[in-house]
């Protein structure tokens, strides 16, 4: 649910059916404020849109609020971050049936702390990126680091693909 909309959508100049879109949103019941950038070319049919959340404490409201409409039970996970930048992007091309769109998300979190049954419990001051696209049939890619007086961790993990069915 999102409230608190403020979005400018301004027509490109010199270009009739081109247009810029630039505002922000709140999220209902999250504290996170969101950032939106895109642009419309209904000649061309594409749109490209990107949701944008920068600078915030991802807290166990947050976790809370995320579990709820994702339908997850979160009770015995305990996780915090600070959350640098989340970037996600709908890019689409094309028009009627030969339209195609990408998701692409991008996402830097500091301080990551997790605690979960069966979660290692050395995740206490993480730094975490992760890189999601559904281009061609999906991948998502995370790369966490941590440094601390006891000893360093450096783990990356890829999936792919995300769409089929695994060998």
């Amino acid at each position: 649910v999102v409230e608190d909309v403020a979005i400018d959508v301004t027509p490109v100049h010199g270009a009739a059916n081109r247009f810029e879109i630039a505002g922000t949103a709140s999220l209902a019941g999250a504290g996170a404020r969101l950032h939106v950038l895109g642009s419309v070319d209904l000649d061309a049919g594409s749109t490209k849109i990107s949701l944008s959340l920068r600078d915030c404490a991802f807290d166990r409201a947050k976790v809370e609020w995320l579990a709820a409409r994702l339908g997850l039970d979160v009770r015995e996970i305990g996780a915090t971050a600070h959350v640098q930048e989340i970037d996600l992007v709908y890019d689409s091309s094309g028009a009627g049936a030969a339209a195609s769109g990408v998701l692409e998300l991008d996402g830097h979190l500091s301080g990551v702390r997790v605690t979960a049954p069966g979660f290692p419990p050395q995740v206490r001051s993480a730094d975490v990126r992760v890189h999601a696209t559904t281009r061609d049939q999906g991948q998502v890619t995370l790369h966490l680091t941590q440094s601390t007086g006891k000893g360093q961790l450096d783990v990356r993990a890829e999936v792919a693909p995300l769409s089929g069915t695994p060998d």
